[in-house]
């Protein structure tokens, strides 16, 4: 059944694609109000339990008649999500299939300041696993103090907040935006032993190897 729907899916995606160009180059479709609106569909299939990412998804227009109720319009929606069932590529990605997390309250986001120095030559991305260690620039004693250790990061963000999507040479595009920023999620302990410890010295991290 799911593949009658995925041909179907392709199907409108096709004609959808056809009404676009019919649109864009038909004066009188424009006046009559033909609309076409954007939709997130996978880019390749993908198996429950896949973290979407930008890659792994595409944004189509296709008419509204055609857009599946509860279906992405914008990808920064569904990035970062999991999906909790077997996605079609060329199928609409809609909100039941997104996994529906719990809230934890003992977690907290954190961010910290990175250089070329302190995070590997910035060769770090979304997903890689990291050791957080600490070195005061007040205490005689300099040796490095493990903070943390298998911390996931989230994103990497350049000095504006925005995030940085690596795309070919991770370490020549995030490099570029350093001083950058990584944001990783902890425990409230360790988030609250984080902001005690950033004013008196600096952090650095150890890449784990894929």
């Amino acid at each position: 059944m799911r593949k009658i729907l995925l041909i179907l899916g392709i199907v409108l995606i096709v004609f959808g694609i056809f009404m676009y160009f019919f649109k864009t180059n038909n004066p009188v479709a424009s006046k009559i109000g033909i609309s076409n609106l954007p939709v997130v569909v996978a880019k390749e299939d993908l198996k429950q339990g896949t973290v979407i990412t930008n890659e792994k998804i595409a944004v189509i227009r296709m008419p509204k008649e055609y857009i599946v109720s509860g279906a992405f319009q914008n990808p920064n929606g569904v990035v970062g999500q999991v999906i909790n069932t077997d996605v079609y590529a060329g199928e609409q990605i809609i909100d039941k299939m997104i996994e529906k997390k719990r809230m934890d309250y003992n977690k907290r986001l954190v961010g910290i300041k990175i250089t070329l120095d302190t995070a590997v030559g910035g060769d770090i991305q979304p997903n890689d696993k990291i050791d957080l260690y600490f070195k005061s620039k007040t205490s005689s004693d300099t040796s490095p103090i493990l903070v943390a250790s298998n911390l996931t990061v989230v994103s990497v963000r350049d000095g504006n907040g925005n995030i940085i999507n690596p795309k070919g040479n991770t370490l020549q595009s995030v490099s570029n935006a350093i001083p950058a920023y990584i944001v990783f999620e902890t425990d409230i302990d360790i988030a609250n032993k984080i902001y005690e410890m950033k004013d008196n010295g600096y952090f650095y991290i150890l890449k784990y190897i894929r």
